[in-house]
């Protein structure tokens, strides 16, 4: 894709306080998008906010929104804030993920299992139907990023 074709869109990137996330809204703003980027660490956020701000051709501050999407009231408000911002969504890019090793012998295992399911596979999902409306309204388009550990042992 070119600049032209990411100019102005808007792009909601969880889990961008670090790591892919980071580097994908950082991408993003080179290319003068209007992002929302979102994480738990607000610290961080603010850094990356900074970042792709400076990046910008257009010099586009993001929106930061502080959420836990282990919490799936959380979610609602994300899209909420997104839309009340800058009116549309183009982009979801679903990248907010969590590991947490554990054992089923282990006295927290259905805990640690609840968490790490909310927030790779319920959050996600509960994004993509809060956004559709948006998205299809705008021809845009979701990006579903998992990690390597979908497919493999984690060791503790």
């Amino acid at each position: 894709m070119s600049y032209e074709d990411l100019k102005d869109k808007v792009v909601i990137v969880t889990g961008s306080s670090a790591g892919i996330g980071e580097a994908i809204a950082i991408q993003f703003s080179k290319n003068g998008s209007k992002l929302v980027i979102t994480g738990r660490n607000e610290e961080n956020l603010n850094k990356v906010a900074s970042v792709c701000e400076q990046v910008s051709p257009t010099q586009y501050k993001p929106l930061i929104h502080i959420c836990d999407l282990n919490k799936e009231n959380e979610a609602p408000e994300l899209v909420k804030k997104a839309v009340e911002h800058y009116g549309s969504i183009d982009v979801l890019v679903n990248n907010a993920g969590c590991v947490w090793p554990s054992d089923i012998s282990d006295d927290d295992f259905m805990e640690k299992f609840d968490y790490v399911f909310n927030v790779n596979t319920r959050a996600p999902l509960l994004l993509t139907k809060l956004c559709l409306p948006k998205l299809i309204e705008k021809k845009g388009c979701i990006v579903n990023i998992c990690s390597i550990t979908s497919t493999r042992h984690v060791r503790r």
